[in-house]
């Protein structure tokens, strides 16, 4: 082979190359333009229930579930997400993630899974128990993990990395501030959560 032909061959290569760079880069841009998404993420504010004979205003749990859903897809490896609120402020959120999704998750944070993560059904059923506290001069819920529990057994709230439990909390307060509404206080009751 000539050197010519060499130099033609590299060339080529090289133009290939560039071309699936320049396809790369495009395609990485476009997922962070449309919130990785595939399209362009719409804000749906919660709906809110009103009941006039007490003059409440109620974010339902499945209301919750749904809009917990939006803030939390691109941000957790979780999907189905069911939210059942409890009087007094416990809260209890089930979730369905893939055993791959997750174990890449956690490795992202440095928590290494390991053989245990061999044993798991390919898709892994989650729950994540938290006390919530409502703050009226800053107008946030505080959460609070109390437990987490992967398929059937329980496990230390270290298994989860703290940004985790970060982002539920945060995925509600942007839920609450997105009704609306000026809260003076929240409370929580066997269907959801009442606005005041």
């Amino acid at each position: 082979m000539s050197a010519k032909t060499r130099e033609h061959i590299y060339n080529a290569i090289c133009i290939f190359c560039i071309i699936l760079c320049i396809i790369l880069i495009g395609r990485v841009a476009a997922d962070e333009l449309t919130d990785g998404r595939g399209k362009e993420y719409i804000h749906h504010p919660p709906e809110v229930r009103h009941e006039s004979n007490e003059e409440r205003n109620i974010i339902s749990e499945k209301n919750l579930s749904e809009e917990l859903k939006r803030y939390l897809g691109g941000v957790l490896p979780i999907r189905d997400i069911a939210i059942d609120v409890s009087e007094g402020g416990e809260m209890l959120l089930t979730a369905k993630a893939s055993r791959e999704e997750l174990t890449d998750y956690l490795k992202s944070y440095g928590i290494e899974s390991g053989v245990a993560a061999l044993m798991l059904p390919q898709v892994i059923d989650l729950e994540i128990s938290v006390d919530c506290s409502y703050d009226d001069e800053t107008g946030l819920v505080a959460i609070d993990p109390v437990g987490l529990r992967i398929g059937e057994s329980d496990f230390s709230l270290a298994a989860f990395p703290a940004e985790t439990f970060s982002a539920i909390n945060n995925g509600l307060n942007k839920l609450l501030m997105a009704t609306g509404y000026r809260l003076e206080s929240i409370r929580f009751v066997e269907d959801g959560i009442i606005l005041e």
